[in-house]
């Protein structure tokens, strides 16, 4: 049963004559009135100094806000940041991509990211729902086989290293509320036991001062919420339910314990922290969304880790790259490695921050290798092409999950999953490839450290590739065996 598409989730949540997302027909996905504008002059012309600012967007037309910053309040190298803007449109005709393209068509043509759409990324779970559709129920004695690990229990134990690998998991949808009814638990322990720490990702909130001044900031987003919730009405079926008002499962809950379960399997001395966009679910506010703001804000604030697990794929407009991605990846650091799945969506269009491994080579995007049930060879649903730096096998993976019931109410009969017993599940998509990617990264950097010859995780990242093979139609990168 596939997803409701994300442009009608989108749209379900707002009655506004322009809605707060606007796509178009190549699938780019913005907040309808938001550029991001760096605001940094340019060398041009006879020594001037040329480059977008509040005046520059007046001269043109516009009625710009200056809402924040995406860096703002973080120590960022050269002191860059950018500067989010909120527009009033000069006609109802506008939209942010065609606004976009005229403005980049004015600045000099080897800086057009100093302007971007505040794009929205779709979690890649949403991308055709994850292949195989929702994830199902698997017992300890199926995960054991899978990751090869007779002796594996949970909940899982924290690292023993002295120095555990520092990663950090940008996603959505990690949920562990106890709850119960007459008094009796409805939650079980969770499988991911000390292995890990869980925050809310900042998203921008707006306050009214006692004048009607709104004021802009950043804050921690929604904090966790019940499956339930996340679909949008009560329970259903029972207290631990998971039941969409369209009967259609929650695409995202669960997905960052199932990421986070896969990396600390993976590798034992991870010590994993998870940057939560809860509000993802939360469609009638668009700025807890995963924005191309949120994201790279998301990235700096993770300076310090050794790898960068970020959950989320999607298409940025005129395939160019705005300048909180660099800017964020620089304070992170050049020896850090951030890891990002391609997509499930079958397509050959560069999807970020996955792509940006050409002009960053400590991002490593991940296809998945999957039964050749189409034409693409190797390939049936991961999306593939040159900007792909390597693929592993992202099918049927094992990992923990939600201690829950779901019911989905199919047009035959209702179909019922139950992970209440063992708090696990399989599932497929190039997240979960990513995460093993992730995994294997953290465990080089553990072995050479404990061969007393420590390396960078670039370098540790630069070893799991060498073990792979080229893919000969160049479509899936480095392919790895595993």
């Amino acid at each position: 049963m596939a997803s409701t598409a994300f442009s009608e989730r989108i749209a379900r949540s707002t009655t506004a004559a322009r809605g707060p997302v606007q796509t178009d027909e190549q699938g780019h996905y913005a907040i309808s009135n938001q550029l991001l504008v760096d605001e940094r002059p340019l060398a041009a012309g006879k020594g001037s100094l040329v480059g977008p600012s509040e005046e520059w967007l007046r001269r043109r037309g516009f009625e710009p806000r200056r809402l924040t910053s995406v860096f703002g309040g973080l120590q960022m190298p050269g002191g860059g940041d950018v500067s989010i803007f909120e527009l009033t449109f000069r006609s109802l005709a506008d939209d942010i991509f065609s606004l976009t393209q005229e403005l980049r068509s004015t600045l000099a043509k080897e800086a057009p990211g100093l302007i971007s759409p505040n794009h929205v990324l779709i979690p890649a779970s949403l991308s055709d729902f994850c292949p195989h559709g929702p994830p199902a129920p698997t017992s300890l004695g199926e995960l054991r086989r899978a990751w090869g690990r007779p002796d594996l229990c949970f909940p899982l134990p924290p690292p023993a290293a002295a120095r555990p690998v520092q990663v950090t998991i940008i996603d959505a949808g990690y949920q562990w509320n106890p709850s119960s009814v007459d008094g009796e638990p409805l939650w079980g322990e969770n499988p991911l036991g000390g292995t890990f720490s869980e925050m809310e990702a900042e998203v921008l909130t707006q306050t009214e001062n006692s004048g009607g001044v709104t004021s802009w900031a950043w804050a921690a987003g929604t904090p966790d919420v019940t499956p339930a919730q996340w679909a949008g009405e009560p329970a259903t079926f029972s207290p631990d339910v998971v039941s969409a008002g369209d009967g259609e499962l929650v695409a995202l809950a669960g997905h960052a314990n199932f990421v986070a379960g896969v990396i600390a399997i993976g590798c034992p001395d991870a010590q994993i922290t998870i940057r939560n966009l809860n509000g993802a679910f939360n469609t009638r506010n668009p700025y807890e969304l995963p924005t191309e703001a949120t994201i790279t804000r998301a990235i700096a604030q993770s300076a310090g880790a050794d790898v960068v697990n970020v959950s989320f794929a999607g298409l940025l407009h005129g395939d160019t790259p705005g300048s909180s991605w660099a800017l964020a990846l620089e304070r992170l650091g050049p020896e850090a490695v951030l890891i990002a799945p391609a997509g499930n969506q079958q397509s050959r269009l560069p999807h970020y921050p996955a792509a940006l491994h050409s002009s960053h080579p400590q991002v490593v995007g991940v296809a998945s290798t999957t039964p050749p049930v189409s034409a693409i060879p190797g390939c049936s649903w991961s999306d593939y092409g040159r900007w792909v730096t390597c693929s592993c096998d992202g099918t049927d993976v094992r990992s923990t999950f939600l201690h829950i019931r779901q019911r989905l109410e199919d047009a035959a009969a209702p179909i019922e999953y139950d992970f209440s017993h063992d708090s696990l599940a399989s599932w497929s998509g190039t997240c979960f490839a990513s995460a093993k990617v992730a995994a294997h990264v953290c465990e080089a950097i553990v072995q050479a450290m404990n061969a007393g010859a420590p390396i960078s995780p670039l370098d540790a990242c630069g070893r799991v590739l060498a073990g792979g093979t080229p893919d000969p139609t160049s479509a899936l990168g480095t392919i790895l065996p595993f």
